[in-house]
């Protein structure tokens, strides 16, 4: 039985090392192989007369082998964690490889699984929030990137074969756009707030992305990338790009709006359109909701059209999530932002 390494140690020769992991057959065979060509190259590789061609299958097969290896313990680690936050947020409030099954008709291995990057007291702080835990993906079950394009082509033909409308509304305008056709999300789990944040309706680009980050600023236990993007994100920096962004010349605007749109915080804690199509078809096919309850709202994205506009996604109702551009200085009470972490 295929055995991890002690902590902070490569695999040895032959045959994994000590600690127990539940392997499957097919998992077992595959470290075999790896540990076999271990053994077998292991003493040219050391004595100075192995081939190069040797020498980069020896370590590219000390690379898979140590992978494999790492990847199964963090798989193993995070069962509990998954349950423990089940018990945290609510079943209702966590999407993971059940949802992935069920909405992309993927099945996820377990080394495949992520681990929870959230401490109970940050999974606690989410309740008041009122937000879900998402096991975001960015391939199918054919190994394709999950774009936006991609996830309209897998669920829609199941909305139609339930009676369910439509997944989107209209996509001729931006059916070619990249942010559509090739960007995907970060296959990771992501903490999101099921409704936009309070008092974020009314407010341009500029001042979403400050309360973004004075959201942010008031969670629990920030990372060092998150408090990066704080600092990134500070107010002489934003009223910069603000006033440029009110600017009527296209030279101005359009680099202003790019530019608010990079800072980190809004990278990272602003969902991009995949992100929100992603969210929209797993609440669709697991709970039978659509995107903020099927209230004619709208999440202001990272995402950039290509005449420089930035986009929004909402208006969710059985007609298909609606998709628009908006112009970084606009505002309306019908458009906020969502809090992603």
């Amino acid at each position: 039985m295929p055995r991890r390494p002690s902590p902070g140690r490569p695999p040895q020769e032959g045959r994994p090392p000590s600690g127990e992991l539940p392997w499957t057959a097919s998992e077992t065979e595959q470290l075999h192989v790896h540990a076999d060509v271990i053994q077998a190259l292991r003493p040219r590789v050391e004595g100075g007369t192995a081939t190069n061609e040797e020498g980069k299958r020896f370590a590219e097969a000390v690379f898979a082998l140590q992978k494999a290896l790492e990847e199964k313990q963090r798989s193993v680690e995070h069962g509990p964690l998954l349950q423990e936050a089940r018990d945290i947020l609510g079943a209702d409030n966590v999407f993971g490889p059940e949802a992935v099954k069920a909405t992309w008709d993927r099945d996820l291995a377990p080394h495949e699984i992520p681990p929870i990057p959230y401490t109970r007291e940050q999974l606690e702080g989410a309740i008041s929030m009122n937000m879900m835990l998402v096991l975001h993906i960015n391939r199918d079950a054919q190994g394709n990137p999950l774009t936006g394009k991609r996830m309209n082509e897998i669920v829609q033909p199941k909305l139609t074969a339930a009676g369910k409308g439509k997944l989107l509304y209209d996509t001729d305008w931006y059916a070619q756009e990249p942010f559509y056709t090739t960007a995907t999300s970060k296959p990771e789990w992501t903490l999101v707030t099921r409704d936009l944040l309070p008092n974020s309706t009314n407010l341009n680009y500029a001042d979403q992305t400050k309360l973004l980050r004075d959201t942010l600023s008031a969670q629990l236990g920030l990372t060092q990338a998150e408090k990066d993007a704080i600092a990134e994100a500070d107010d002489a920096t934003l009223a910069r790009l603000k006033q440029d962004a009110s600017s009527n010349d296209e030279s101005i605007w359009k680099p202003a709006a790019q530019a608010l749109a990079a800072l980190k915080i809004n990278q990272n804690h602003r969902r991009s359109l995949p992100d929100v199509f992603f969210d929209h078809a797993t609440l669709l096919e697991t709970q039978d909701a659509r995107l903020f309850n099927v209230q004619a709202l709208y999440d202001w994205t990272n995402d950039q059209s290509s005449d420089g506009n930035l986009v929004r996604v909402g208006s969710a109702d059985s007609r298909g999530v609606y998709v628009s551009r908006w112009n970084p200085e606009d505002r309306s009470g019908d458009m906020g932002v969502s809090f992603s972490r």
